[in-house]
């Protein structure tokens, strides 16, 4: 009986819809070669440990938090290989863009206009971040800010729309976790401050790679406390993460 309603449970998994979703949309869509490394990769089994799995920590410094308007202005991403975080894959690049900088802005990232002259393009800015995202998964905190520039980026570039791509949210794992704890889960959680609440050290924030890095660290440390050495699968990972 136990078994038959786990199968069931499963059947109508958040992420066996998101699944079911990406293979639809692939099997009608057809994508450039360029953006081979999102179409092709396999999705691991829902139930594969999320201790054991691939990631790419992705973080983007941005002109402000409307993808449609506002334009980004650095890319920072560094590798999770299984449990370790590998510090060699980091990478930090700045775009070259003819998007303002304002005041208010720079004080937040400390990007101003003369660090973007020798930036790439945003083409290849994006192009090495999709080919270093082959074969992993993408991790952001508040992952729907960086989720929603890479919706508009391939649907200004390649007319492609609501490309499903698997995202983890270290922000949203932590608020279930708060609301599993206090029903309104009423928490600061900024990257900063969740942090400290794992006694991670201090970072200087609002630096694509800095952040990219403290929320690869950050991501390591909630699987820990989710299950203390059981880690959590993949599975209840994209659940927390919506």
């Amino acid at each position: 009986m136990l078994k038959a309603v786990w199968k069931l449970m499963n059947r109508v998994h958040a992420y066996h819809q998101f699944e079911k979703k990406r293979t639809h949309y692939f099997s009608k869509v057809s994508t450039p070669k360029e953006l081979e490394s999102l179409s092709s990769a396999q999705l691991p089994d829902i139930e594969s440990l999320g201790s054991q799995l691939n990631y790419l920590v992705v973080d983007f410094e941005t002109t402000g938090l409307d993808a449609s308007t506002d334009s980004i202005l650095s890319v920072g991403w560094v590798e999770v290989n299984g449990f370790s975080i590998d510090l060699a894959s980091a990478q930090h690049l700045y775009v070259d863009t003819t998007a303002s900088v304002n005041a208010d802005g720079a004080v937040v990232n400390h990007i101003v206009p003369e660090m973007l002259k020798d930036g790439v393009p945003l083409d290849e800015a994006m192009q090495r971040l999709f080919d270093a995202a082959k074969n992993r998964i993408l991790i952001a905190h508040g992952a729907i800010i960086e989720a929603s520039f890479v919706k508009e980026y391939l649907s200004h570039r390649y007319g492609l729309k609501d490309v499903p791509i698997l995202w983890i949210d270290t922000l949203a794992i932590e608020k279930s976790m708060a609301m599993a704890v206090n029903a309104d889960g009423s928490i600061d959680v900024r990257l900063a401050e969740t942090r400290e609440r794992y006694g991670l050290p201090e970072y200087n924030g609002h630096e694509a790679l800095i952040d990219a890095i403290a929320t690869a660290e950050l991501f390591l440390a909630q699987q820990t406390r989710l299950f203390d050495k059981s880690y959590p699968c993949i599975g209840k990972l994209y659940r927390m993460s919506r």
